[in-house]
C-alpha cells in the first residue's frame, strides 16, 4: 500500500502530482487508479518551480513531475517536509511552518524559508509598514513626462499625477483655474481677483486685509489718525463719522470740518394757505415731503437775504391751521457777524412783509418761545427770545437800527473812576511827603552851622588874632575850629 501526504492507498499512482480546477479554484492532488486525492488549494504552490506538462484525460489536468527541487522527502506517515518555495500558509515560515511572520501582510509577503518580509510596490521598511514617497523621487512619472503645471500627489503605497493647485485638467493639459468665478468658492471676505495659478483678495474702504490674506478687518481710522476729522472722530464698522464740539456744527459740504455756529428755532404761521386737504401726519408720504420742500425753499430765500451765513434750514414739523411750520436754522458765525441780530431782521421781514410762496406773497406771523411777531416789534426782546445775549452782554441798537449784544462795561465804572482819580492823588501825596522830609533835613543841617558860628564869634580874642583877621593862621585851637566849620558846611551841602 502506498502512502502520500497522510493518505494511504494501494491504488496511488506515483510519482505524479497534478493541479485540477474545481469550482473556479486550483487544487493540488495525487492520482489514484480509482479516484483523485486533493491535498490543498493552488495558492500554496509556487508554479515557477514546476515543470508542467499536459496529460490527456477525460478531465483536463495540469501535471507536474515530482523532483528533488520541488519536494525533498515523502515519508510513509505523510508530508513531513514541505516545499521550500511557498508551501507554508500565509504568515508562517520555517520548518514545519511553525514560525509566525512579523511582516505587515497587507503590504508584503513572508519568505517561507527565513521569514523575511518581501514588500509590495510602494512600501518599505523591515516590516513593510512604511510608505514610499514616490513624489520625493525625481524619477516619478509626474516629473519625467514634463507636463506644465503637472504635480505629484503621494498616497499610501502609491502616487498619482495631477494638476497643481490653481490649475485644472482639461483632458490634455493643465489650464488656469478661475477661483473668483461664481461657480468656485474662494476664501475672500471682500473682493477676489484671479491671477495665473492663484488669486488675491482685497477689501473695501474702511477695511484692511487680515494676516491670512483672506479675511477683512475693520480699520479704526480714529486711532490711526487717518480720519481727517477737524474736532471729534467716532469709529464705526467699516467707516467713521466726524462730529463737533459745543458751539460748532459739521459742515455739510465737507463733513470732516466744523464751523462755529448759532442755531435758532422758531415757528412760522402762514395765514392764507389752506392745507386742510393735506394729510400732514404721513411725514414720509410724497404729499408731505413736497409741501415741506416748497416751504423750506421759500423760507431759505427770505432769510438768506438778511443772514449771509445761513448754512441749513430744516422743517421738522408741519400742522394745520392755515399751516404752522416749526423749523430750525443753522448760521455760520464765521461768515455772519452778529448772527442773532441778522436773524431778528429776517423775522421782522417775514412778519411785516409776508412770505413769498410759489410766486404768491402770503401773510405770516413768527413765534419765538412765548412771544409772537407781530404784535411784538422790539428788536431786543426778539433777540433775547432767540437766546442771543448771554452772560455779561446786553442788547443795544446800532445807529443803523440793528440789534446786537454788547459787553456790559458799566458795572466797572466805579472801579475805573476810583483808579483814575486815586492813582494821581496818591502820587502827589507821596511826592509831598518826600519833599517835606528833604526840606526838614536841610533845615536841621543849616541850623547846626549857625549855632557853631555863633559860638565861635562870641569867644575872647587876642590882639594878634584881631590883627591877623578872622581865620587864624596857626595854632591847635584855630585848626580845630575851622575843621568843625568845614564839616558843618559839608553836611549842609
Amino acid at each position: 500500500m502506498a502512502s502520500f501526504c497522510g493518505f494511504e492507498s494501494s491504488n496511488l499512482v506515483s510519482p505524479f502530482f497534478y493541479l485540477k480546477l474545481f469550482s473556479g479554484s486550483l487544487f493540488l492532488g495525487c492520482e489514484s487508479s480509482t479516484s483523485d486525492i486533493h491535498l490543498g488549494l493552488m495558492s500554496d504552490i509556487h508554479l515557477g518551480l514546476m515543470s508542467v506538462r499536459w496529460m490527456s484525460d477525460i478531465s483536463p489536468r495540469w501535471m507536474s513531475d515530482i523532483s528533488p527541487r520541488w519536494m525533498q522527502t515523502l515519508a510513509q506517515d505523510g508530508c513531513q517536509t514541505l516545499a521550500q518555495d511557498g508551501s507554508c500558509s500565509s504568515g508562517t515560515y520555517g520548518e514545519e511552518c511553525k514560525n509566525q511572520c512579523e511582516c505587515d501582510l497587507s503590504h508584503s509577503t513572508c519568505d517561507p524559508t527565513n521569514g523575511k518580509c518581501l514588500c509590495s510596490t510602494g512600501w518599505t521598511g523591515s516590516l513593510c509598514k512604511d510608505d514610499v514617497d514616490e513624489c520625493a523621487n525625481s524619477s516619478n512619472l509626474c516629473v519625467t513626462e514634463g507636463k506644465a503645471h503637472w504635480g505629484c500627489k503621494n498616497s499610501p503605497g502609491t502616487y498619482k499625477c495631477d494638476c497643481i493647485a490653481g490649475y485644472q485638467f482639461n483632458g490634455t493639459i493643465c489650464t488656469d483655474l478661475d477661483e473668483c468665478a461664481a461657480s468656485y468658492s474662494n476664501e475672500c471676505n471682500g473682493s477676489c481677483t484671479n491671477t495665473e495659478g492663484s488669486y488675491t483678495c482685497s477689501c473695501s474702504a474702511g477695511y484692511k486685509l487680515a494676516a491670512d490674506l483672506r479675511a477683512c478687518d475693520d480699520i479704526d481710522e480714529c486711532t490711526a489718525g487717518t480720519s481727517g476729522c477737524q474736532q471729534k472722530c467716532t469709529n464705526e464698522v467699516g467707516n467713521f463719522s466726524c462730529s463737533c464740539n459745543t458751539g460748532y456744527t459739521v459742515d455739510e459740504t465737507d463733513r470732516k470740518k466744523c464751523y462755529e455756529s448759532a442755531g435758532f428755532d422758531y415757528q412760522v404761521k402762514v395765514e392764507a394757505n389752506d392745507v386742510s386737504e393735506f394729510i400732514l401726519r404721513e411725514t414720509k408720504g410724497m404729499e408731505y415731503l413736497n409741501l415741506k420742500a416748497k416751504y423750506e425753499a421759500a423760507l431759505n430765500v427770505t432769510i438768506s437775504q438778511y443772514v449771509e451765513g445761513l448754512k441749513d434750514l430744516l422743517i421738522y414739523s408741519m400742522k394745520k391751521g392755515s399751516i404752522i411750520i416749526d423749523f430750525t436754522t443753522i448760521v455760520d458765525k464765521t461768515v455772519t457777524q452778529n448772527a442773532a441780530g441778522k436773524m431778528v431782521e429776517a423775522i421782522l421781514s417775514i412778519a411785516e412783509k409776508g412770505l413769498m410762496v410759489d410766486g404768491v406773497l402770503q401773510n405770516a406771523s413768527v413765534t419765538i418761545g412765548n412771544i409772537t411777531v407781530p404784535p411784538m416789534k422790539d428788536k431786543c426782546v426778539i433777540l433775547n427770545a432767540l437766546g442771543g445775549c448771554e452772560g455779561d452782554t446786553e442788547c443795544v441798537i446800532y445807529e443803523q437800527g440793528e440789534a446786537y449784544c454788547r459787553k456790559n462795561d458799566h458795572k466797572n465804572i466805579p472801579l475805573i473812576v476810583g483808579l483814575s482819580v486815586g492813582l494821581p492823588l496818591g502820587v502827589i501825596c507821596i511826592a509831598a511827603i518826600v519833599g517835606c522830609l528833604w526840606y526838614k533835613k536841610k533845615y536841621t543841617a543849616q541850623r547846626r552851622i549857625n549855632v557853631k558860628e555863633a559860638n565861635y564869634m562870641d569867644r575872647p580874642t587876642t590882639p594878634k588874632e584881631s590883627i591877623s583877621g578872622s581865620r587864624p593862621s596857626s595854632g591847635t585851637h584855630a585848626v580845630s575850629a575851622w575843621s568843625e566849620k568845614e564839616q558843618l558846611v559839608t553836611q549842609k551841602d
